[in-house]
């Protein structure tokens, strides 16, 4: 396809705010605890605080991703947490600058978040969370979930990339789940090339078509 062909595409942008205008919040009051899980992800200092990647976005989602955690865990809620901790030959230095280095401070979940006590910290060394192998134990020990409700950053990328490999797993195996992800609680970065506006929606709208269940924020 020619570059100038991408023009055509920039009416359908209006749709897609439309779309995304209609999103409800979600109760989740009703929800079985022993069957949902909130996956925290990349919510750290590196991100968040200080370091090549920290971005203000980020840094100003804070309150809503701590909010959603204590609903969680005043529900009984399973909570999980992905953090970026890459060695100096992590081959993903080659696309984004080094960053969260594991044992350093930038690879630490941020303050706000350790004053819950009941996080289960999965380290990971790529934009997927899933490709852990810890992630596949704690999924095998914890096979009843079918509730997911995902957070963090950033949409576009690590939130958008373990979410539909989730999905797609329980798709294979013909098992029906909910991922929900609520908008408050999450963001991606803004730089001069990556529109952060932009790309937070066409993340949030691919997961959508992708089967993942989009809310403006839980209670």
């Amino acid at each position: 396809m020619k570059i100038d062909n991408f023009r055509s595409c920039m009416g359908s942008l209006e749709d897609i705010i439309n779309d995304m205008k209609n999103i409800k919040e979600l109760d989740t009051k009703s929800f079985n605890n022993k069957k949902t899980a909130l996956v925290i992800v990349d919510m750290i200092n590196g991100f968040a605080k200080q370091g090549n990647l920290m971005s203000p976005r980020i840094k100003n989602i804070i309150p809503s991703v701590v909010n959603t955690t204590k609903i969680c865990e005043n529900n009984g809620f399973e909570v999980l947490a992905f953090v970026d901790a890459h060695t100096m030959d992590s081959i993903e230095f080659k696309n984004y600058p080094v960053h969260c280095l594991k044992g350093t401070f930038e690879s630490q979940l941020i303050d706000e978040l350790k004053e819950f006590k009941n996080i289960h910290v999965i380290e990971k060394n790529s934009t997927n969370g899933y490709m852990e192998k810890e992630f596949i134990r704690w999924m095998k020990k914890n096979n009843n979930i079918n509730n997911f409700i995902v957070i963090g950053n950033c949409t576009d990328i690590c939130v958008m990339q373990f979410v539909i490999t989730l999905k797609s797993y329980f798709n294979k195996n013909n098992e029906e789940i909910n991922i929900f992800i609520p908008i408050d609680s999450v963001d991606t970065f803004d730089t001069e090339y990556h529109n952060g506006d932009l790309m937070n929606l066409l993340g949030l709208y691919n997961m959508k078509l992708n089967g993942i269940i989009i809310v403006t924020n839980i209670k």
